[in-house]
């Protein structure tokens, strides 16, 4: 038999009424419907939201940056292709430089990460924007003195990926 106590709650003193077990159920069952937030749920709007940092194209550049840091870390230099990334990949999960939606290879910019410039850097990108029209990407900030090399996964949209790509340089012959 279930009592309350006077201190603490239940105890072994006077019954507990069944009618005060249900107004506290009750009334718990109130306030923590009270907090829930009335915005409208992901799942309902999964169309217009972002692909999970879960997608299988994001994991795999964030595989990808790991290697290229470490490569960094190592060379003070970017890679010349993906392909020198291979050795430096954990043995029970090597490189994979397809996204797995589009099934084509990633685009990569060997680019001088210490060239001045934007505040940040494409490096690594999908090749056709197959992630509901965008593209997931490896940027990186341009390097400074006496700082590390931050490189990120990111989504972008057409414009964004657009003026981020550097363009090739223009000949000034006459």
């Amino acid at each position: 038999m279930v009592h309350m106590n006077k201190r603490y709650g239940l105890d072994s003193g006077t019954p507990l009424s069944c009618c005060a077990a249900a107004c506290l159920i009750l009334l718990t069952f109130l306030t923590l419907a009270g907090c829930q937030s009335a915005a409208p749920s992901r799942a309902a709007h999964a169309d217009t939201l972002a692909p999970s940092p879960t997608d299988p194209c994001a994991m795999r550049l964030h595989d990808i940056t790991g290697a290229m840091l470490l490569y960094y870390t190592l060379h003070h230099a970017l890679p010349d292709n993906l392909e020198q990334l291979r050795p430096l990949a954990d043995l029970d999960a090597p490189l994979d430089f397809i996204c797995p939606v589009s099934h084509k290879p990633y685009l990569y910019q060997p680019i001088n990460l210490a060239a001045p410039g934007a505040d940040r850097r494409l490096l690594v990108y999908d090749p056709t924007p197959v992630h509901q029209g965008r593209r997931w990407a490896i940027l990186a900030a341009p390097v400074r003195p006496g700082r590390q090399v931050t490189m990120w996964v990111d989504l972008l949209d057409e414009p964004t990926l657009q003026s981020l790509r550097p363009t090739p340089a223009t000949s000034t012959t006459p």
